[in-house]
């Protein structure tokens, strides 16, 4: 079963824990929230989701034991955005998180 680490690019504590679930064979996915828009998710709240990141690493509700919300709030870009934008992204993240967070997780961890 692998590990979903939803945080940000700057989280260095997060570092130390990615290298260490893979040093004890846990697979791992971090989601940088900045690096989201490159990600292609599916999301069906309430019932399963699926996350594919750039590099085509996967993880999926049914495949997940955990999620852990190191730093759930919304990314940040270097880019200037309007104040509608802002509101925009800032809602679209919302939904995200909470429709992951829906999510079952497995029933057998065995």
């Amino acid at each position: 079963m692998a590990v979903l680490i939803v945080t940000n690019e700057q989280d260095l504590g997060a570092d130390h824990v990615v290298l260490e679930l893979e040093r004890r064979g846990v697979p791992v996915l971090r989601c940088n929230a900045e690096r989201l828009p490159a990600w292609r998710v599916v999301l069906r709240p309430g019932e399963t989701w699926a996350m594919r990141d750039a590099r085509g690493r996967t993880a999926t509700a049914e495949m997940t034991s955990g999620v852990w919300w190191r730093r759930p709030e919304p990314p940040s870009f270097e880019c200037s955005l309007s104040a509608e934008q802002e509101r925009a992204l800032v809602a679209q993240w919302q939904a995200f998180a909470e429709g992951l967070a829906s999510v079952p997780g497995p029933t057998n961890l065995s």
